[in-house]
C-alpha cells in the first residue's frame, strides 16, 4: 500500500514540501558528553553571535532560542532561505566550534541533534 505521507494519528503532511518549508521545528543540540560549558560567559556569547549571524546572512526563520549551560534550544525554520533543518544545523554547529576553538579545543556537539516539527498549537504547550 502506497503512503499517503502521513504520520498516524496526526493532520500534518510530512509529503508536502510547502508545508515543511513553512514549518516550525523545535531543535536541541547538545554538547558532546553533555559538558557545561556555556556557563563560561565568553563562549555562550560567541555561540549566540554565531547563530544571530548565521541567521542575518542566510534568512532562515529563527522563532526563539535558548541557551542552556549543556544544550542549545531553538525553534527554526528554513524560510526564504529555503536551506534544510541539517544544513542550518550543521552550519551552526560548525561556526560554533570555530568560536569554541578561541578557549579550547576538540568538539564542542554531539555528532546528532534532535527535532519535533511544530505541526499545531497544542505542539507549543
Amino acid at each position: 500500500m502506497k503512503s499517503s505521507g502521513k504520520r498516524a494519528g496526526t493532520a500534518f503532511d510530512y509529503a508536502a514540501s510547502t508545508t515543511l518549508l513553512d514549518a516550525s521545528i523545535f531543535v536541541t543540540i547538545v554538547t558532546l558528553k553533555r559538558r557545561k560549558l556555556f556557563l563560561d560567559r565568553r563562549l555562550a556569547d560567541a555561540t549566540v553571535d554565531c547563530l544571530l549571524e548565521l541567521r542575518n546572512k542566510r534568512s532562515f526563520n529563527l522563532s526563539q532560542y535558548c541557551l542552556m549551560p549543556d544544550h542549545f534550544h531553538a525553534l527554526i525554520g528554513s524560510g526564504p532561505s529555503g536551506m534544510s533543518l541539517g544544513r542550518i544545523c550543521g552550519a551552526f554547529k560548525s561556526l560554533s566550534t570555530i568560536a569554541f576553538w578561541r578557549w579550547s579545543e576538540g568538539r564542542l556537539w554531539q555528532p546528532r541533534l534532535f527535532d519535533h516539527i511544530i505541526r499545531n498549537e497544542q505542539d507549543f504547550f
